[in-house]
């Protein structure tokens, strides 16, 4: 099993209301000691978005992420989202301004999206784009579009 060692990737993306964090900016608990908690100060008192969320590259066996392709290494960071059951789409969170249109994150995009659907998002608030097959891509923007009509006010 991979830890984080140095990635804070998490740390810095997600918004984690029950400790007034916003997404893209950095945690207030993160410590500079790296650990296998990646460096959060209250690592065993962290509340449930933080004990929940799943970073793709952590939980993977090599057989989809390289060793190399660590978000703090690569500045993208994966987790996967449902489509009501329907599915899944990679969501790929940038963790620098740029990592997306790097030589390392490009080639990372291009062959995971190969496969699945790979939503790409520069930060909480801009540039999500959905890409992969189209047959994938065309079945989640109808669950989306779904949804968005089927929503409760």
């Amino acid at each position: 099993m991979r830890t984080c060692g140095e990635c804070k990737a998490c740390c810095t993306v997600m918004a984690v209301v029950e400790i007034d964090k916003a997404a893209d900016t950095t945690c207030k608990h993160v410590c500079n000691e790296p650990n296998a908690a990646g460096g959060c100060g209250i690592y065993e008192t962290r509340p449930e978005p933080c004990k929940d969320f799943v970073c793709m590259w952590l939980h993977d066996d090599g057989k989809i992420f390289r060793h190399m392709e660590r978000p703090d290494k690569v500045g993208i960071m994966f987790d996967v989202t449902h489509t009501n059951g329907e599915g899944q789409c990679l969501v790929a969170r940038a963790t620098r301004p740029g990592a997306f249109n790097e030589v390392a994150g490009k080639k990372l995009i291009e062959r995971l999206s190969k496969h699945v659907a790979v939503i790409l998002m520069e930060n909480a608030t801009a540039m999500r784009q959905l890409i992969g097959p189209e047959a994938i891509v065309k079945k989640v923007k109808q669950l989306a579009d779904y949804n968005r009509r089927n929503a409760k006010p």
